[in-house]
């Protein structure tokens, strides 16, 4: 939706904004995200590369990663350092879901890459401490240069 004009400028008056990238390619895009509508993964980044050109928060690249992109992390990795967020929230799922999560050592494997990339993400501890709370049914906000993250608890709707 980044290419969406009104939504460029509403996020533009942000703080902090999050972009998701899980894919380095079309045909891998298609896949794991699923797009309705016409959107390519060409506009997508293109979007995210003009709005990081701009944008004064802070900004973040989400990526999640599974069995399906596995084979394409320096890709990514490359990507999002061509993009230079402020942080990189390396992700696999952890909710209950067809999709199995990666372990812990594949995940450090991820980071260490994106580090040498000189992409921030979490450090080796803190994604370990994110991945056991993985079933926990609550949302868990990933800050680099902190020593414990900590759980937000999402409220039930509609708010009272």
């Amino acid at each position: 939706m980044i290419i969406n004009k009104n939504v460029f400028e509403s996020l533009c008056m942000l703080d902090f904004v999050v972009a998701k990238l899980d894919a380095p390619n079309e045909k891998l895009y298609q896949e794991i995200n699923r797009p309705v509508g016409n959107i390519s993964h060409k506009d997508i980044i293109d979007g995210i590369k003009k709005f990081r050109k701009i944008y004064t928060g802070k900004f973040s690249i989400q990526t999640m990663f599974m069995n399906n992109n596995m084979d394409y992390v320096e890709e990514i990795a490359n990507l999002v350092s061509d993009i230079e967020p402020d942080e990189v929230q390396i992700n696999t799922p952890l909710r209950p879901c067809s999709i199995k999560p990666l372990s812990e050592k594949q995940i450090d494997k991820i980071e260490d890459l994106f580090k040498a990339r000189n992409a921030m993400g979490l450090s080796g501890e803190q994604a370990a401490y994110m991945y056991r709370l993985g079933g926990l049914g609550e949302a868990i906000v990933r800050i680099p240069k902190i020593e414990e993250p900590f759980v937000l608890q999402i409220p039930k709707f509609p708010l009272e």
